[in-house]
């Protein structure tokens, strides 16, 4: 049991359109979500046993594909790092799934090019370099 994107990728700060992930069994063919199942994903920081960023519903986009998707919210996608998530089905039967059933999704939230000392300092030395020049 899987998810089509086991790595997804996202600048710090974005906020980009809904993210979307196909459910897969065991063979890789798309989980059957007709049923109507509640779909919700959950996401913590790597190395964190309890921390939990988001755990959220995500929207069943096409069922018979196993297509779902989620969307970030503001304060997400703040923080840059390695995350891991996984997306938890629970069936009408009462009976929960988790995907991947084994390992989990990786969420790498790549830091933005906002002002920090280090980009400060190198901005001001390539903004000196060509006055020295002349």
């Amino acid at each position: 049991m899987g998810c089509t994107q086991e790595t997804l990728k996202v600048k710090q700060g974005d906020l980009q359109l809904p993210v979307p992930l196909t459910l897969t069994d065991s063979l890789g063919q798309p989980v059957n979500l007709t049923a109507n199942p509640a779909v919700t994903i959950t996401v913590r920081p790597i190395g964190s046993d309890i921390a939990i960023i988001i755990n959220r519903a995500c929207t069943i986009d096409t069922p018979a594909a196993g297509e779902i998707s989620f969307a970030w919210d503001t304060g997400d996608t703040d923080t840059p790092g390695m995350y891991l998530a996984e997306i938890q089905v629970a069936w009408v039967t009462g009976e929960p799934q988790t995907f991947p059933g084994d390992g989990f999704i990786e969420i790498f939230i790549e830091a933005d090019l906002a002002e920090t000392p280090i980009r400060s300092m190198a901005r001001t030395r390539l903004e000196i370099s060509p006055l020295a020049m002349v």
